[in-house]
C-alpha cells in the first residue's frame, strides 16, 4: 500500500508539473501575441501618421518659402515646421524599432569607407556643439592608415549607422552643459578578436550606476536632474542596441555622476556575420541619401538640438548651471532659503488693481515657451526653463508674480517639485499656480490639484481657454489678497484693542493710558495728529487736551498706499452720509481751519460717553479735503468705547481703594472674633472635661434603666458640646494659619476600621447600614501622613452622613491611586526625575436628605448650615465641612460634593500619603492564624443590601468559594443545585443578615440550610445592628438555631471577620 501511495503521489506531481508547464506555454504564447499585436499597431499607426505629416510638411515648406521673412506669421510657421519635424523623428524611430522587432526590416549592408563616413556624420554636430559652448573633438585616423590596420572590408547599413551615431551624439549634447564631447573611431580587441570601436564620450551629468543595467531596455528613461530637456520616448538607446546587434556588434556604457558618460560600440570586420541575402558587393561612395527623403535623420536630430541654444546662452549669462549630484537632490529647505530673499509684497501692490499683472512662465520647450509668452502678451511675462530656473527668477524679482504657469515634465526640477517648494514657503504659498501637462487623464488632474495647484490644463489646449483661466485665477488671487489685507488690518485693530485693555487693567494712571492709546492709534490710522479732549463740547474753547500725538511721517510714507486703498474702497465713501444718519456722536469736517495745527484740515471727531453723558472727544486730523472711510469711523468708535472703559476702570480703582480699607477693618474684627471664640472654647474645655470624667465613672456602677437613660443623654450632650468646642478651636487655628500637618507612620486599614466603628452604635440605633468598602490587600499597609487630621476629616463626614440619614445606607469606599509627578525640589537628589506618588481616594455615599443645589456652593463656608428649615433639628454650628476642606487642601488634595435634595449625597476627597515598604505583621499574623482548612471553606453571604454584599466579597476574596445573594430563596436554591449536582454540601459558613422584622424568615432559612447541609458542620454568623434590639434578636436566634452560631455587628470590618474565624 505504501508503494502504491508513493506511485500515486508521484503521478499527481507529474500531472501538476505538466499542467503548470502547459499554462506557462499558454501565457508565453499570449504575451507573444500581445507583443506582436502591439508592434503591428505601432507600424500601422506610424504609417498612417506619415501620410498627413507629408501633406503638412511639403505645403508648409512652400508657404515658408513664399512668405516674407519679417511677417508676423513667419514665427508661427517656423514653430509648426519644427514641431512637425520632431513628430516625424519620433514616428521614424518608432516605425524603425517596430520593424526590427517583427523582423520586417530589410537591411542593405554595403562596403563602406567607415572613416570618411563617420567623420562626415560626426562633423554635422560640431557647429551645434560650438553654439552650445562645448568643446567637440573628432578623434578618427586617416583612411589609409585605418584601412591598412583593418586589412579587410567593412560592411555597414548606412542608414542604420547614421541613426546610431546621430542618436549617441544628440544624447551627449542633451546631457552635457560644459566640458567636451569626443567621437573616436579605432581598432580594438574583444575576446581576442579584432573589431572596430566607435566611442562617444562626454563630460555631462552622468548616469547613476544603479540604472545602468536598464539603460538599453525599451521605453526606459533615466530621470536625470541636469539635462537640457525632459523630452524623449525612451527608445533611442534600445534602437541603437538593436541596430548594432543587426550588424553583429554590441554596445557598452560606463558612467560616473557629474563626470560624464562613454558609449562604446563594437562592430565586426568583414561580412561573415551578416545575412548573405542582405549583402551588396558593390561599394557606395560616402555621399548620403539626403536627396531621397524630405528630411534625413541627421537633420531631424540637429534640429532638435538647436532648441537648446537659447537655453545655453541664458545659462552662460548666469555663470553656468550648477550640476546636481546624487546628494544635491531637491531640498525644500534650501529652496525656501532662496525664496526668503524675495522682497515682501507691499501693501500698495496688494490693493492696486490698475497695474499690469506679472506672470512667471515655466516651460522647458522653447517653442512652447515662446508661443505661450506671445499668447499672454497682455501681461508682464518672466520666463524660466525649469523649476530651478524659476526659483532663481523669483529671487531676482522685486515683486512676486501674480500667477505662475508651469509645465509638469521638466528637467532638473519638475512642476510637482516646484509646486511643493512654493507651497511650503509662506511668501509664495498664496501665488496661484496653473499646471500644464500632456497627460489628459483624470488621475493626473486630480494629482496636480491634490498637490496644491489652483488649476490644471491638458495639452492640447485652446488659447482662449488658457487666457480665460489665467485671468480668472489672477482675479481670484487679487480678491484673496484683498481679503487677507483686510484680515491683517482687522487683526492689527484687534491687537490694538487688546493692548488698550491691558493698559486699562494695569496700574497706569488714566492720563498715561490715554497717551498710550493716542500713540498706538496713530500707528494704525494714517493721519497727522491724534488728540483726546475731555470735559467740554468740541465747540468750546476751554477743552482740556489729556492726550496728544502728532507727526507727518505716517501720512507721507503711506500716501501712495492710501490713494490706492481709497480708490479700491471708493464705493464706501457714498455710504458715509447714510452711516452718519444712523450713528450719532460723529462729526466730520473736510476743510476747516484748525487752531491746534494752525492750518486747514480734515477732522474726524467721535464722542466719548460715560454713563450716557459726553465725557469728551477723540479727534483725528488729516490734510485738507482728505476723506474718511466708514471702517475708520468704526475704528474710532471702538477706541472711544475702550476709553470709556478706561475711565470707568479708573473710577472703580478709586472705589476699590476705599473698599480695601473697609475690608482690612473687617478682617481685623474677624481675627479678634476668632481669638475671643478660641479663648472662650479653651476655657470651656476644663469644666466640660470634669463632666465627661464623672459621667464615665458611672459605667462601673449598677443603675436603674431610667438612670442609665439619663446618663446616656448627658453623655451624648457632653460629646456634642466637646465636638463643637473642638471645631471652634480648629477653625480658629486654621484662620490664624497656625495648624500644620504632622506626618508619622501608621497602619492604614486600622485607622479606617477604628474611625468607622465610632459611628456603629449611632448608625445602628437609626437602623442605617454602615459599610466599609475597601480592598483589604490594598489598604493593609503602613503609610506616612497625619493620621489625626485624616481621622478628623473622616469623622466630620461620617458624622454628617449619620446625622442627616434616617434610613438606607452609608458607604465609606477607600481606594489608592498612583500618579507620576516631577520632583521640583532642587535640594532632592531626585530633582527633575519622574516619581511615583500615591494618594487615597475616599468616597462617602449616603441616602440622606441631600443638599439643595442653591446651598451647595456655601456648604464649605464656616458656620454654614444649608437650609435651616431642614437642618434646624440637627446639632452643630456649621464648621465641620469648612474644617474638612481646609485640612484636605493643606494636605494637597481636593474635596468635592455631589448631591440631590431628597436623594442623598456623595462626598469625596483625595489625601496624599507616602506608602512604606513595610510588611504588616498584623495582617500577616491574623491571616496566617486561619489554618489551611479554614481558607478552603465555602462561604455563603445573604444580605439584601448590594453595597454590603460587594464589601463582603472584597473581604473574603482570598477564600476558595464565596457566593453572595440578596434573598434567602436565592441562597437556598444555590445550595440545593450544588447538592443535586455534586451530592455534597455547598457551604461551610453562612453570613445571614437579621433585622427586627425578619426573625421568622431568618429562622426558616437557617433550618432549610441545615437540612441541606450537615447540621453539625454548618456555621451560621448573623449580621445585625449593634443596638439593644439587634443584640436581643441575635441572641434569640442563636438559641433557637443551635449548633455553631455566632453574631457579628455592623459596621463589618476585616478585623471583626478574622476574630469570628478565630473562634470557629
Amino acid at each position: 500500500m505504501e508503494f502504491l501511495q508513493l506511485v500515486l503521489n508521484q503521478m499527481n506531481t507529474c500531472l501538476l508539473q505538466g499542467k503548470t508547464r502547459e499554462e506557462e506555454k499558454k501565457r508565453a504564447k499570449l504575451l507573444e501575441d500581445l507583443n506582436s499585436q502591439k508592434v503591428m499597431f505601432f507600424q500601422g499607426l506610424s504609417h498612417e501618421l506619415k501620410t498627413p505629416l507629408t501633406l503638412m510638411l511639403s505645403p508648409l515648406e512652400d508657404v515658408i518659402t513664399i512668405s516674407a521673412q519679417g511677417s508676423p506669421i513667419m514665427s508661427y510657421l517656423q514653430i509648426v515646421r519644427r514641431n512637425a519635424r520632431r513628430l516625424l523623428k519620433l514616428i521614424n524611430a518608432l516605425l524603425q524599432f517596430s520593424s526590427l522587432e517583427t523582423d520586417q526590416f530589410k537591411a542593405s549592408y554595403r562596403e563602406t569607407n567607415i572613416v570618411k563616413y563617420t567623420k562626415e556624420l560626426a562633423s554635422d554636430f560640431k557647429n551645434m556643439a560650438k553654439k552650445l559652448g562645448l568643446e567637440y573633438n573628432i578623434d578618427i585616423p586617416s583612411p589609409d592608415e585605418f584601412n591598412q590596420a583593418v586589412d579587410d572590408k567593412i560592411y555597414l547599413d548606412r542608414d542604420m549607422y547614421e541613426t546610431i551615431l546621430s542618436n549617441l551624439c544628440s544624447n551627449a549634447l542633451k546631457h552635457t552643459w560644459n566640458g567636451s564631447i569626443t567621437v573616436r573611431l579605432y581598432l580594438d580587441y574583444k575576446d581576442n578578436k579584432k573589431m572596430i570601436a566607435l566611442e562617444v564620450s562626454d563630460t555631462g551629468v552622468g548616469i547613476p550606476e544603479s540604472v545602468l543595467p536598464n539603460i538599453f531596455q525599451r521605453f526606459y528613461r533615466v530621470e536625470s536632474q541636469g539635462s537640457r530637456s525632459h523630452e524623449g520616448t525612451g527608445i533611442g538607446l534600445a534602437l541603437v542596441k538593436e541596430l548594432l546587434t543587426r550588424h553583429g556588434g554590441e554596445i557598452t556604457v560606463t558612467s560616473v555622476i557629474n563626470q560624464g558618460t562613454t558609449f562604446k560600440c563594437w562592430l565586426p570586420i568583414g561580412c561573415d556575420h551578416l545575412p548573405k541575402n542582405q549583402i551588396y558587393s558593390y561599394r557606395t561612395e560616402t555621399q548620403t541619401s539626403d536627396d531621397q527623403e524630405l528630411y534625413s535623420n541627421r537633420q531631424l536630430y540637429l534640429e532638435e538640438s538647436s532648441q537648446w541654444i537659447n537655453d545655453s546662452i541664458s545659462e552662460s549669462q548666469e555663470n553656468k548651471m550648477d550640476q546636481l549630484s546624487t546628494k544635491d537632490q531637491v531640498s525644500t529647505d534650501n529652496q525656501n532659503m532662496e525664496i526668503d530673499n524675495t522682497n515682501k509684497m507691499l501693501t500698495k501692490d496688494i490693493l492696486t488693481t490698475s497695474k499690469k499683472f506679472q506672470i512667471l512662465l515655466v516651460e522647458d520647450n522653447n517653442d512652447m515657451r515662446d508661443y505661450l509668452a506671445d499668447l499672454l502678451k497682455e501681461f508682464d511675462i518672466h520666463l524660466a526653463r525649469d523649476g530651478k530656473d524659476a526659483l532663481r527668477v523669483l529671487k531676482k524679482l522685486n515683486k512676486l508674480p501674480d500667477l505662475i504657469l508651469s509645465d509638469i515634465m521638466m528637467p532638473n526640477m519638475d512642476g510637482y517639485q516646484l509646486l511643493e517648494v512654493l507651497r511650503s514657503n509662506e511668501k509664495t504659498q498664496t501665488i496661484p499656480i496653473i499646471l500644464v501637462s500632456a497627460r489628459a487623464c483624470e488621475d493626473s488632474r486630480v494629482l496636480g490639484l491634490d498637490k496644491g495647484a489652483d488649476d490644471y490644463l491638458s495639452k492640447p489646449f485652446s488659447a482662449r481657454d488658457l487666457i480665460a483661466r489665467v485671468r480668472t485665477n489672477i482675479n481670484l488671487s487679487v480678491l484673496r489678497r484683498k481679503i487677507i489685507f483686510h484680515q491683517c488690518r482687522q487683526e492689527a485693530i484687534k491687537q490694538l484693542l487688546l493692548l488698550i485693555s491691558e493698559k486699562i487693567t494695569s496700574k497706569s494712571s488714566l492720563d498715561e493710558t490715554l497717551q498710550n492709546v493716542a500713540e498706538e492709534l496713530y500707528k494704525i490710522l494714517p493721519c497727522e495728529r491724534i488728540s483726546i479732549i475731555s470735559n467740554e463740547h468740541i465747540e468750546s474753547t476751554s477743552n482740556r487736551i489729556v492726550a496728544l500725538f502728532e507727526g507727518s511721517e505716517n501720512v507721507a510714507n503711506s500716501s501712495s498706499e492710501i490713494d490706492d486703498y481709497y480708490k479700491s474702497e471708493s464705493q464706501n465713501i457714498y455710504n458715509i452720509q447714510e452711516f452718519l444718519k444712523n450713528n450719532s456722536g460723529i462729526v466730520i469736517s473736510f476743510n476747516v481751519y484748525c487752531d491746534e495745527v494752525c492750518k486747514d484740515a480734515s477732522i474726524l471727531s467721535v464722542e466719548i460717553k460715560l454713563h450716557n453723558n459726553i465725557w469728551g472727544w477723540i479727534k483725528a486730523y488729516r490734510p485738507s479735503n482728505s476723506i474718511w472711510l466708514v471702517s475708520e469711523i468704526e475704528l474710532l468708535q471702538q477706541i472711544s468705547n475702550q476709553i470709556s472703559l478706561a475711565i470707568t476702570h479708573a473710577n472703580l480703582l478709586e472705589e476699590n481703594a476705599e473698599k480695601d480699607i473697609q475690608i482690612k477693618v473687617a478682617e481685623t474684627a474677624s481675627i479678634a472674633k476668632s481669638q475671643i471664640l478660641a479663648n472662650t472654647s479653651h476655657e470651656l474645655r476644663t469644666p466640660l472635661g470634669a463632666i465627661v470624667g464623672i459621667l464615665s465613672s458611672f459605667d462601673r456602677v449598677t443603675l436603674t434603666a431610667d438612670q442609665n437613660d439619663m446618663i446616656n443623654i448627658m453623655s451624648r450632650a457632653s460629646d456634642i458640646v466637646l465636638s463643637i468646642i473642638n471645631d471652634i478651636l480648629g477653625a480658629a487655628k486654621l484662620e490664624a494659619q497656625k495648624l500644620t500637618l504632622i506626618n508619622r507612620t501608621f497602619y492604614l486599614s486600622n485607622l479606617f476600621e477604628v474611625t468607622i466603628e465610632k459611628f456603629g452604635k449611632r448608625a445602628g440605633a437609626k437602623k442605617i447600614e454602615l459599610i466599609l468598602n475597601c480592598d483589604i490587600d490594598e489598604v493593609s499597609i503602613y503609610v506616612k501622613s497625619d493620621p489625626e487630621r485624616l481621622e478628623q476629616v473622616l469623622s466630620h463626614l461620617l458624622s454628617n452622613s449619620v446625622k442627616f440619614t434616617d434610613k438606607g445606607e452609608i458607604v465609606l469606599k477607600i481606594s489608592i491611586q498612583s500618579r507620576d509627578v516631577i520632583d521640583e525640589n532642587e535640594e532632592n537628589p531626585t530633582y527633575g526625575q519622574i516619581l511615583k506618588k500615591e494618594n487615597l481616594l475616599v468616597e462617602l455615599y449616603d441616602t440622606g436628605i441631600g443638599i439643595d443645589p442653591k446651598y451647595a456652593e456655601n456648604a464649605w463656608k464656616s458656620y454654614s448650615q444649608g437650609d435651616m428649615s431642614v437642618t434646624k433639628r440637627q446639632d452643630g454650628i456649621g464648621l465641620g465641612l469648612s474644617i474638612c476642606k481646609s485640612l484636605v487642601e493643606i494636605n494637597g488634595g481636593e474635596i468635592k460634593v455631589e448631591s440631590q435634595l431628597g436623594k442623598g449625597s456623595k462626598f469625596w476627597f483625595t489625601w496624599n500619603i507616602e506608602s512604606l515598604s513595610i510588611t504588616s505583621p498584623l495582617f500577616i499574623s491574623q491571616f496566617d492564624e486561619i489554618n489551611y482548612l479554614m481558607k478552603e471553606k465555602r462561604i455563603l453571604v445573604i444580605h439584601p443590601i448590594e453595597s454590603m454584599r460587594d464589601a463582603m466579597l472584597k473581604y473574603l476574596k482570598n477564600f476558595t468559594k464565596v457566593d453572595a445573594f440578596g434573598t434567602f430563596d436565592k441562597g437556598i436554591n444555590a445550595a440545593k443545585r450544588h447538592e443535586e449536582l455534586y451530592n455534597k454540601p455547598a457551604y461551610d459558613i453562612a453570613f445571614i443578615s437579621i433585622y427586627e422584622d425578619n426573625e421568622a424568615e431568618v429562622m426558616k432559612a437557617v433550618l432549610e440550610l441545615k437540612i441541606l447541609i450537615n447540621h453539625n458542620s454548618l456555621v451560621i454568623i448573623f449580621i445585625t445592628f449593634p443596638s439593644n434590639k439587634g443584640i436581643e434578636v441575635a441572641e434569640k436566634l442563636i438559641r433557637k438555631s443551635g449548633g455553631k452560631s455566632f453574631v457579628i455587628y455592623t459596621p463589618i470590618t476585616w478585623k471583626k471577620i478574622i476574630n469570628q474565624f478565630m473562634h470557629i
